[in-house]
């Protein structure tokens, strides 16, 4: 007879209190576990739920985390029996990698930049991952960390910075490539004109005619990053060759790209049929999500097709591997020590977490609303005058129907102290919905047309109130552009709105111009330095203007 392991002695000299340990391990581990990754990356986890609105790339992000707890669901008990001799070694490397894991998501957490890169590159969500494995290790082992490696693999998919070149000249190009394949079809069609700008065409319905535009949010790219974490997630749990699974999902791609174009192309025939209200307002909000679900059923239909098959669900544990896993923690003080671990880095990378709100610009300090929206037509500088441009309505699919954008150009007389001898512009966004300004924030703007930043960073405008200044170049019009912007709330009726205003000028390095002080510190490009300090004291006096005027009203 073989001498007991001292695991197996705990569990044959106590079958009920491995039973009970049994069915505490079948639910405090996931519990424990489930609570601290949302106490570390409650504030992460909630800017990606709130973006799943919006007309972005980055929408879908939100499916990472529920595609992994899927796929962990999925395959959950399909690992070996673990042999008694390896089960302590497994639970020993466990809790040396996961704490070592856990370590380094801590790192990540505290060393994330915390300036104006923040929301683009977004380290916090890089952590995440690392974090959950660290988790598994310490709860469960590192051989199942190992079994379920493509889950814990798979949240790095929530992370922005791959789909960086989506929001660049990436997206641009496969916005072309759309426009492009819906005005070939639409040439079929006498009453859809395509204009050749800029993705407009204009529509005859009932004698009279009306533009509609195809945009970035209409180029079908969203649906496309969406199909590729739900597609690539399919191939975890589709058996084949891998030429074959590779085959599927970019046949997948295909068919949704295509599926887009029939969208678009449905909206603009509705359009001439039964006038702008029904394509825009009825048929535009809803046909996408379901066209995109169409396309994936239909992919999962086919997978048959390509000489693939399902991975069968995984059963329940057995019931040696269960017994053996779970008498590792039969004892409160082997249960204690992870559990400590997981509680305090769990509430450690949770106050870290909290604390990025400082730079969502309608969660900090400047969250109160102001009184009244920046009026550009109540807004004077002293030797200044300023003209309304224009009313843009194009950018509505992205800030909402309901948003406004509005241009002003400012011109100096030559009595002004402070004045520049080319014209300067004021862009004023106005929208309820704050999610849609933090999507599309100027710098993704910028990139997404294929500018180069050349230098960006703080300046402090107001009380309290900090502004960006951005530097970059248009490579296809070789010129330099340089903008200052900010982002406040101001209370608008009854409801609380959100407004960007941008002050932007052309060829500020060539301008010439007067009163403009040393007000910034080192850092900015040479060729923008003067430039930089231009825009921040016309904003601050915009803004003293604004003051001025509140007070008197």
């Amino acid at each position: 007879m073989l001498p007991l392991h001292p695991i197996g002695e705990v569990a044959g000299r106590n079958a009920g209190h491995l039973r009970t340990a049994s069915r505490m391990g079948a639910w405090w581990r996931p519990v424990v576990m489930g609570a601290a990754v949302l106490i570390a990356y409650h504030y992460s986890l909630t800017t990606l739920a709130r973006g799943a609105t919006l007309q972005t790339p980055l929408a879908y992000l939100f499916l990472v985390p529920v595609i992994s707890l899927l796929l962990v669901a999925a395959r959950v008990g399909s690992g070996l029996p673990i042999p008694a001799r390896e089960l302590r070694l497994d639970f020993v490397l466990g809790r040396a990698i996961g704490v070592g894991l856990v370590g380094i998501a801590l790192a990540i957490a505290l060393l994330v930049p915390l300036d104006i890169g923040f929301w683009l590159y977004r380290a916090d969500l890089l952590s995440l991952p690392v974090f959950v494995a660290g988790l598994v290790s310490l709860l469960y082992g590192v051989r199942t960390a190992w079994t379920f490696k493509f889950p814990l693999a798979f949240l790095f998919l929530a992370w922005p910075v791959p789909y960086l070149p989506l929001l660049g000249g990436g997206l641009e190009s496969f916005t072309n490539l759309t426009i492009g394949a819906v005005g070939i079809v639409s040439g079929f069609f006498p009453a859809i004109q395509n204009t050749g700008s800029e993705g407009i065409f204009v529509l005859t319905h009932a004698g009279s005619t009306f533009p509609l535009s195809i945009g970035s949010a209409c180029s079908g790219v969203n649906s496309l990053v969406g199909f590729m974490l739900v597609g690539g997630a399919l191939s975890y749990v589709v058996r084949g060759k891998l030429w074959r699974r590779m085959l599927w999902l970019v046949s997948g791609f295909v068919v949704i790209w295509l599926l887009n174009i029939i969208r678009i192309l449905a909206i603009l025939v509705v359009g001439v049929q039964f006038g702008e209200s029904a394509a825009v307002d009825v048929l535009h909000p809803a046909a996408g999500l379901v066209l995109f679900n169409v396309g994936v059923f239909a992919m999962l239909v086919a997978v048959k097709r390509f000489g693939l098959g399902f991975v069968p669900m995984a059963g329940q544990p057995r019931q040696r591997h269960q017994a053996h896993l779970i008498s590792g923690f039969a004892t409160r003080s082997r249960r204690a020590i992870p559990i400590i671990v997981v509680i305090l880095s769990a509430a450690s990378i949770g106050i870290v977490n909290g604390s990025y709100s400082r730079y969502d610009p309608f969660a900090n300090g400047l969250s109160q609303p102001q009184l009244q929206a920046f009026n550009v037509h109540g807004t004077y500088i002293d030797g200044w005058s300023s003209t309304f441009l224009e009313n843009f309505t194009h950018a509505r699919p992205f800030f909402g129907e309901q948003s406004t954008w509005t241009r002003t150009s400012y011109g100096a007389s030559i009595d002004a102290e402070l004045s520049v001898n080319v014209p300067v512009y004021v862009d004023v966004v106005s929208t309820p919905d704050s999610n849609a300004l933090a999507a599309y924030g100027l710098d993704q703007c910028y990139r997404f047309h294929g500018y180069v930043i050349e230098s960006e960073r703080n300046v402090t405008i107001a009380d309290g109130l900090t502004a960006t200044v951005i530097d970059y170049h248009n490579p296809k019009l070789d010129v330099d552009w340089s903008a200052l912007v900010w982002e406040v709330p101001y209370q608008h009726a009854d409801e609380i709105w959100y407004e960007r205003v941008v002050v932007f000028l052309a060829n500020g390095s060539e301008a010439s111009y007067e009163g403009v002080q040393d007000v910034l510190p080192g850092g900015t490009a040479a060729a923008f330095e003067t430039t930089d300090e231009f825009l921040t004291i016309f904003a601050t006096e915009l803004l003293e203007s604004q003051l001025r005027e509140a007070e008197q009203a």
